[in-house]
């Protein structure tokens, strides 16, 4: 079970980045506020105190924009000024930025990450000199970079990084073990000039020149965390393995994906967008913790702050509107703390549905094999996923891949109405 206790919160914040400084405070910059307007403001929260103090601003309003915390316990935040991108150093003793040099490409929406020799990569995203004055949605057609630049703050200067594979933006950047980088997913462009969610993946190893791919997945993936035993979970139900530079399914999540954090026993809790839920890497099931969330929250940070506790700050109901909210989320580990399908009394005719469609010829199984062992993962779908139109993408998804079913005759669309029905 998650217990939540609300912290007053002085400010709203989505697209805007936290960072856990050495101390173990949380320093918060930036993003949309509560009227979706961009704003310059900072805080600091302090576990220990569960109490906010106060931060410098940034030298201008600013929004998917990145922070590295450096080896010297500074922090170095990129992509300062609405379409200018900007780049400054907090020093959190004085509680001062420190302007440093602009990168050859000031940019946004890009991934940042520290590397093992102490400097700062900065790669992918969009110029900000490319996005400034352009409205609406004409700033889709904006091109997105695959170039990347290295900060050394011994010299507080900037070199050229290797390119990435792939033109990517907003996607997911993490660490590995080896110290090596994954990045996975985001928005690009596709051989045919049209813009998509992309499913590949590629690394960068430090000690070499150059980005390798690192496989792709059948769905796009953004929020990872990285397990006990060095794997890589995707909430969107894959799993990369770092040795064989392979991904492989496991069940996805269905509460719409939010930051992951690993607990002490190896699980793996999600703040989701409709509701909490957990990962078990031994049954490779996800289980809800508590009933849905009414209120949807996207674009929220998680910082671990002690054992199973987390602070989670930020993030958006809709119409980029921060949220001024912050929690702090005590995570019971007891498996018998969670939901379980028989906790419930409402029967899911899950039987029913999928011998409904076998005789209607929607759904057609191998040769020896039977419905009883479609049967609990179709019935899980029915119960913890939302609406018609989630139940439909789920069960439409493992039904397709599922090893006792030959084909379903049925599109997503159709599926979904079967369900608004049923």
């Amino acid at each position: 079970m998650f217990t939540m206790r609300l912290v007053d919160t002085p400010s709203a914040h989505y697209e805007h980045t936290s960072t856990t400084l050495s101390d173990g405070s949380v320093l918060v910059t930036g993003g949309y506020d509560a009227m979706s307007e961009l704003h310059a403001t900072c805080g600091r929260f302090y576990p220990a105190s569960g109490r906010w103090g106060p931060a410098a601003e940034l030298s201008g309003p600013s929004h998917r924009h990145s922070a590295t915390l450096l080896t010297s316990g500074h922090v170095l935040v990129v992509g300062i000024g609405v379409d200018v991108g900007r780049a400054a150093i907090y020093d959190p003793d004085n509680n001062a930025w420190q302007p440093v040099a602009i990168p050859e490409i000031p940019r946004i929406e890009h991934g940042a990450a520290l590397l093992p020799d102490g400097r700062v990569i900065i790669c992918g995203g969009r110029s900000t000199e490319a996005l400034a004055g352009v409205e609406g949605p004409d700033r889709r057609d904006v091109p997105v970079l695959k170039s990347t630049e290295i900060f050394d703050p011994k010299t507080a200067s900037w070199s050229d990084g290797p390119d990435m594979t792939t033109a990517r933006r907003k996607f997911a950047l993490l660490t590995l073990g080896d110290g090596s980088l994954l990045a996975v997913g985001g928005k690009g462009v596709a051989a045919n000039g049209t813009k998509k969610r992309l499913t590949n993946a590629e690394r960068f190893f430090p000690g070499k020149s150059a980005w390798s791919r690192a496989g792709s997945t059948d769905s796009p993936e953004r929020d990872l965390v990285l397990l006990a035993d060095g794997t890589v979970l995707g909430h969107d139900g894959h799993v990369y393995d770092p040795e064989t530079n392979k991904w492989r399914d496991v069940e996805p999540g269905f509460r719409g994906g939010g930051p992951l954090m690993l607990l002490t026993d190896g699980r793996v809790a999600c703040i989701g967008l409709r509701g909490d839920e957990v990962y078990d890497p031994e049954t490779e099931q996800w289980t809800p913790s508590g009933e849905g969330r009414r209120l949807m929250q996207r674009g929220q940070h998680l910082h671990v702050i002690g054992e199973n506790l987390a602070f989670v700050v930020g993030g958006s109901p809709g119409r980029r509107k921060g949220l001024p909210l912050s929690t702090i989320i005590d995570i019971d580990i007891d498996p018998d703390a969670l939901l379980t399908p028989e906790d419930s009394d409402e029967a899911t005719g899950a039987e029913e549905l999928l011998k409904m469609l076998v005789e209607n010829d929607k759904l057609a199984l191998e040769e020896g094999h039977f419905l009883a062992e479609l049967l609990p993962r179709v019935d899980r779908i029915l119960r913890f996923y939302g609406t018609p139109g989630a139940k439909a993408q789920a069960m439409s998804r493992y039904l397709v891949d599922a090893e006792p079913v030959y084909d379903l005759f049925m599109d997503d669309r159709d599926l979904r109405k079967l369900l608004q029905q049923w």
